[in-house]
């Protein structure tokens, strides 16, 4: 769990350069249009969703491995008289390479004699262990909601009448929406106007035709996970 959990670490951070670079971007490319931004998010989308690197796309990211675990007896110094492969240290210990040689410079050696465990008991693996903890029973806690918030509304959409199509009209709800991911429904408010209705069905239909109705699921995933 902790090697998967400083994985996602790592592709965060990855992913938080191209964030920053998009938003320049967007600044410099303000009157350019719309797809172009898709194109350029769905490249941070990408970084969130492969577990690899893309070195084309990623030419720009100072490091795609900016921590790393790696034995503390690589830190260590060998004890006296004793063999050389014998240290004074076990364990294991985060390496940083930001991609910036004057950061890992200065943070490298602080980590190695900040951290080096006195006791049997490595305390930089129970930290990283704590933290793997906390990361997989939040994103859990998460698809749970999700979980529950989807029963909720296909309960409370259950009485709904269908007016044409895929297009139903429920009592319960204030404003129009889509759901489901196969087969998709528009889901309009009883109470709407008979002259919104044919600009609001036109709008919905446009989401389920860029499939934003699959789209807000996978982004709302991918929050789950980072």
């Amino acid at each position: 769990m902790t090697t998967l959990f400083i994985k996602f670490f790592n592709m965060s951070i990855t992913a938080g350069w191209l964030i920053l670079a998009v938003l320049s971007l967007r600044i410099i490319f303000r009157k350019a249009p719309k797809a172009i931004r898709v194109v350029l998010w769905s490249l941070v989308g990408l970084r969130l969703v492969l577990p690899f690197s893309l070195e084309s796309v990623l030419s720009l990211v100072p490091s795609t491995q900016t921590i790393s675990i790696r034995p503390a007896s690589d830190f260590a110094p060998a004890i006296p008289g004793s063999s050389p492969l014998t240290f004074s240290s076990e364990g294991v210990r985060p390496v940083i390479n930001s991609g910036f040689h004057f950061i890992n410079d200065a943070v490298n050696p602080v980590i190695s004699k900040s951290m080096t465990p006195e006791a049997s008991v490595d305390p930089i693996q129970v930290f990283l262990s704590v933290l793997s903890i906390v990361w997989l029973t939040v994103m859990i806690a998460l698809l749970l909601y999700a979980v529950f918030t989807y029963a909720r509304l296909r309960r409370k959409v259950s009485p709904a009448l269908r007016l044409k199509e895929n297009i139903w009209i429920s009592d319960h709800v204030d404003t129009p929406f889509i759901l489901g991911l196969i087969r998709p429904r528009i889901f309009l408010p009883s109470r709407m106007l008979d002259a919104e209705v044919e600009y609001v069905i036109a709008h919905e239909q446009a989401h389920i035709k860029r499939r934003d109705h699959l789209w807000k699921p996978l982004g709302f995933l991918l929050l789950t996970v980072y």
